[in-house]
């Protein structure tokens, strides 16, 4: 429908007025409003002319509804009324379409609201066409077949017995893809046109009344056999004695508006059926609808979400900034993605894999926005599951070996960049000798946790620890400058293990044997620098428990001796 439609809109909430009007325009009508709160100043309106279509409310407690039909009836203008009420008893629906209204529609139904539009709006044109064609028929022939042959639908005429075919507009041959001649020397051969699905329908109707007054909408099979719809209405002229003479139809292939409703069909139940959470809002944020999975996923019903702003949802986790830059980027026109940090109604976190789309009308104006997002909590849960399995010893939770030369490899990097210090700290305890293989293998695991606990407390936060073997620990040292720092570092973990630790009622003193290594005076990288420093913390085991080393490349000579 390319041009705007002018209407007229008598409802008392505004709220339910924005609301009918967004829902002509969502459903892809051009449309100017004039909106009236009341029936005061819909006569003068009424009078300037021009109008398409009026809609309004109805509400049990008033009579503005049946003003306005009669209103419009003594205007004697043709224009559809759509009522519209929240509920209503369905004798008085019956008393409003009898007094003139066109249809009757629910505010909880509004879906029916633009094709019941289109139809009314379509039926107008077909009732102009006919009284245009009875108008032209009785003036002349002449500027009747000027009106029928220049009009894209079939108009056609009968004789008095409905036998033969008087007239038949060139459009028939585009719709039906026959020439018109197949059709005049056999009328009958109409009904072979009809799809198997709809013949019994037409036949019946046919069946009952003839062609005098038939109405109906039936699909035809063109010659290769694609389905086309048709839209067949025919009225009697009568002579000067109200005696039927003619039979006249009008025939509009109305294929486009049926795949039109077949594709909001379509989209209404894809959006209604997504496993996504999918969201409308207008231009301000506020919240026209949401699918039944956003309602599974967020806790909010429909009802609840329905004209809120969308932080509803916002669980606080992100800055501001964050939503700043959201709001740049889709009131620019640009699609945001990015993972929300969200709260569902009964106040658990969740994250959402989320894209905002600006959606803008046929002048580009920018009216709406659409979410479509995918809880992915449980994904992101089994992803830090596995990087826990992937990075981190079972037993304690620290840092394993491959997390450890990760994090050593980017630390070389950046004292290479600026120059700085890397300390590599191996810290060795024997189990075994203290506890002896049966007791170890019952308090092993707790014993673990326990020395775990006591490195991570003698460290700064956020400092590397790796165990690295059953009872060998390395600490990826930062930040410091000299031998001196290091050493005041290997002091402090001797200092905490001066305290026994316990476990399961015993009470074990461990001694650590600590071996140091730096980078770069060590001049060797990654898996060398934690083996100088596992060889340099064996060293310190045998000057004695309770000591440390830095490494020394004599060390290694010793090693070589010893092995050979």
């Amino acid at each position: 429908m390319s041009k705007s439609l002018r209407i007229i809109l008598v409802e008392q909430s505004v709220e339910d007025s924005r609301l009918l009007m967004d829902t002509v325009r969502q459903g892809g009508l051009q449309a100017e409003f004039h909106h009236l709160s009341d029936i005061d100043g819909f006569q003068p309106l009424l009078e300037e002319g021009g109008w398409d279509l009026v809609i309004s409310a109805f509400y049990p407690d008033e009579d503005s509804a049946m003003e306005v039909i009669d209103q419009v009836r003594q205007s004697r203008q043709d224009i559809p009324i759509i009522i519209v009420s929240n509920a209503v008893g369905e004798d008085r629906a019956v008393m409003l379409m009898h007094a003139g209204a066109h249809d009757f529609i629910t505010k909880g139904n509004l879906a029916r609201l633009v094709p019941a539009i289109e139809r009314e709006l379509e039926e107008l044109e077909i009732h102009r066409c006919h009284e245009a064609a009875e108008m032209a028929l009785r003036e002349s022939e002449q500027r009747f077949r000027q009106l029928t042959e220049n009009i894209g639908e079939v108009f056609w005429l009968l004789d008095a017995g409905q036998q033969n075919i008087l007239y038949l507009s060139p459009a028939f041959e585009e719709v039906w893809e026959r020439t018109g001649e197949w059709l005049t020397a056999n009328p009958g051969r109409l009904l072979e046109t009809v799809h198997p699905e709809d013949f019994h329908r037409v036949q019946s109707q046919l069946t009952k009344a003839g062609w005098a007054d038939f109405t109906e909408e039936y699909r035809i099979l063109l010659p290769d056999g694609q389905a086309r719809w048709i839209n067949t209405r025919s009225f009697p002229i009568r002579d000067e004695k109200g005696e039927v003479y003619r039979v006249a139809g009008l025939s509009i292939d109305v294929s486009h508006r049926h795949r039109l409703e077949e594709e909001r069909e379509m989209m209404s139940r894809a959006l209604e059926q997504s496993a996504d959470a999918v969201v409308i809002t207008d231009e301000q944020g506020d919240i026209v609808y949401v699918n039944p999975a956003f309602e599974e996923i967020t806790g909010y019903s429909k009802e609840e979400s329905l004209g809120r702003k969308t932080n509803l949802l916002k669980s606080g986790m992100q800055d501001d900034e964050f939503y700043r830059s959201m709001w740049k980027s889709i009131t620019s026109g640009l699609p945001f993605t990015d993972i929300f940090i969200n709260r569902r109604k009964d106040g658990e976190l969740y994250f959402e894999a989320k894209t905002i789309t600006p959606v803008f009308s046929i002048e580009g104006v920018l009216t709406h926005f659409v979410s479509t997002g995918k809880d992915i909590t449980n994904r992101l849960k089994e992803k830090e599951r596995l990087e826990m399995l992937l990075h981190y010893d079972a037993v304690t939770g620290l840092a394993n070996r491959l997390l450890l030369q990760d994090r050593l490899n980017q630390s070389i990097l950046q004292a290479r960049l600026h120059g700085s210090t890397l300390g590599i700290v191996s810290v060795g305890l024997e189990f075994s000798e203290l506890l002896g293989t049966a007791q170890e293998k019952v308090l092993g695991e707790r014993l673990l946790k326990k020395v775990a606990q006591r490195l991570v407390d003698s460290l700064e936060l956020n400092t590397t620890i790796a165990r690295i073997r059953s009872d060998e620990f390395v600490i990826l040292l930062k930040h410091l400058q000299n031998h001196e720092d290091f050493e005041v570092v290997a002091k402090s973990l001797l200092e905490a293990f001066s305290e026994p630790v316990v476990a399961d009622g015993y009470e074990l003193f461990l001694s650590p044997a600590i071996g140091i290594t730096l980078y770069p005076e060590d001049q060797v990288e990654g898996e060398e620098l934690i083996a100088h420093a596992s060889l340099a913390m064996k060293n310190a085991r045998h000057q004695g428990q309770g000591s440390y080393r830095f490494y020394h490349k004599t060390m290694a000579n010793k090693q070589h001796s010893l092995s050979s």
